[in-house]
């Protein structure tokens, strides 16, 4: 697991964070951890972004519909706070590279495994559209290649007009992880061996 910078503990609603995953121009992104133990991400909202009501309006409506996506193909909402002076949510962490990644370290995959990551992909955006969401951003930085298939992160609920500040950026964080992709034997997602300029890292033969 690798993260930017390490913090004194500190509390995030019932989390306790510990490190940074990321920034951005919308705030930062945690890492910590749940009462029962379990790893969190939690995205912290600049300060000034929360002065605006429109703003904190959205973020309501974003939390409410996120929590009604499936967390088979996305990150699941475990909690969100729309009222604090420093808006957050935290949703589960899922270690894995991102899709981008991967394709920088490999190169190509293999038919198998874009077949997979296409079947996962179209089901994801399924489960978004359902839940009165859309994704205005998916790219493969904001795919994340976890053990057991795809999942999708940062979907938002749409503008009812065009937005005055663009900058207004997703609210759900998706989870750096630096570096070439893990030499996982349990990865499904395989990549082409090409002998130029030098074979690809974890090749399949």
């Amino acid at each position: 697991m690798h993260f930017s910078e390490l913090l004194e503990p500190q509390r995030t609603g019932p989390f306790r964070t510990f490190a940074v995953l990321g920034e951005g121009g919308m705030g930062r992104v945690l890492l910590g951890v749940s009462p029962d133990g379990r790893l969190v991400a939690v995205k912290q909202v600049h300060a000034d972004l929360a002065d605006d009501d429109g703003f904190r309006a959205r973020f309501r409506r974003e939390v409410a519909a996120s929590r009604r996506v499936s967390g088979a193909y996305t990150a699941s909402v475990l909690d969100a706070d729309a009222d604090a002076p420093v808006l957050w949510p935290a949703v589960a962490f899922v270690p894995g590279p991102t899709l981008s990644q991967v394709l920088e370290a490999v190169r190509t995959l293999l038919v198998p495994s874009v077949r997979q990551l296409a079947a996962g992909l179209t089901q994801a955006l399924a489960d978004i559209h359902r839940a009165g969401l859309i994704h205005r951003d998916l790219k493969p930085s904001n795919v994340l290649l976890a053990e057991d298939g795809v999942r999708v992160v940062r979907p938002r609920t749409p503008w009812p007009r065009r937005p005055r500040r663009p900058r207004y950026g997703p609210l759900f964080p998706h989870h750096p992880r630096p570096g070439r992709a893990p030499k996982s034997s349990r990865r499904w997602w395989r990549p082409v061996c090409s002998p130029w300029p030098e074979p690809a890292p974890g090749c399949a033969h």
